[in-house]
């Protein structure tokens, strides 16, 4: 019972409790916000440097890549027998390619007359079918 007692008597009074906060302590809500804001214009400044400085290297590469195609260009020699073979080429192509339009826009059209009398023999066979069953109704009535 002494040793009981003793105990009680040295007990501290409260509950301690280990803390580990994440931020530093702030005296008033108005300080928290603030500092919440500053964080998040922190980061938000940080977000857009990093991009500034992507957007000029993305445009400085650009520009040794246009600037490298233009002296390739530059440099390489065309003959005159090199932009008619083009040319030549280039034209069989374009015919080729407005043949093959006319044939297709013909059969788009033929598909087009076929729909149209499709849609009407089913609205046809929809009006002998609302017949049909007034016809049956009529007969059960």
């Amino acid at each position: 019972m002494v040793m009981a007692l003793s105990h009680i008597l040295r007990a501290k009074t409260g509950v301690w409790m280990l803390v580990r906060l994440s931020r530093t302590w702030q005296d008033s809500p108005a300080t928290v916000i603030l500092q919440q804001l500053m964080d998040h214009v922190k980061r938000r400044a940080k977000r857009f440097l990093g991009m500034l400085i992507a957007a000029v290297v993305d445009i400085i590469a650009v520009t040794a890549a246009a600037t490298m195609a233009s002296v390739a260009l530059r440099e390489s020699v065309q003959t005159a027998e090199h932009v008619r073979t083009w040319y030549r080429d280039a034209e069989q192509l374009w015919t080729s390619q407005r043949q093959t339009d006319s044939v297709l826009q013909s059969q788009v059209a033929d598909l087009q007359q076929a729909v149209i009398l499709l849609g009407g023999q089913i609205v046809s066979l929809q009006k002998v079918y609302n017949l049909n069953v007034i016809e049956l109704l009529i007969l059960f009535v």
